[in-house]
């Protein structure tokens, strides 16, 4: 066994674990095992693109997000592109941003909704 697949493996049997922390979710009509971990609701200004990112000139007051971040096995699903829409177990969410870290892809997703 290589390197690799030792990563891979731990992925599975210690992060991506249904024993401990992962459960069945459905990403884009996909079901995969997943972490999803829910933030706090925080005041959120778009920008002109609708994808936040530290300006806060020009934009819309009176919004608030609902933060997520969703890791799952790079080997189950593929990387999102940011300010795309993804679809996480019925409800439709922006894609802020994604990274990859050891073969686990970890995705920050926006819920926007006026107060």
């Amino acid at each position: 066994m290589n390197f690799k697949e030792i990563l891979q493996e731990d992925v599975y049997n210690v992060f991506i674990n249904m024993n401990e922390f992962a459960d069945i979710h459905t990403l884009n009509n996909t079901k995969v095992k997943a972490v999803v971990q829910n933030e706090e609701i925080s005041e959120f200004e778009p920008s002109m693109d609708g994808v936040s990112n530290g300006n806060t000139r020009g934009r819309a007051k009176g919004l608030f997000a609902t933060c997520k971040r969703v890791y799952v096995s790079a080997a189950d699903f593929g990387e999102p592109v940011s300010g795309s829409a993804l679809e996480l177990d019925g409800e439709m969410y922006i894609v802020e941003a994604t990274t990859v870290q050891c073969n686990v892809i970890i995705i920050t997703l926006r819920e926007i909704g006026g107060r």
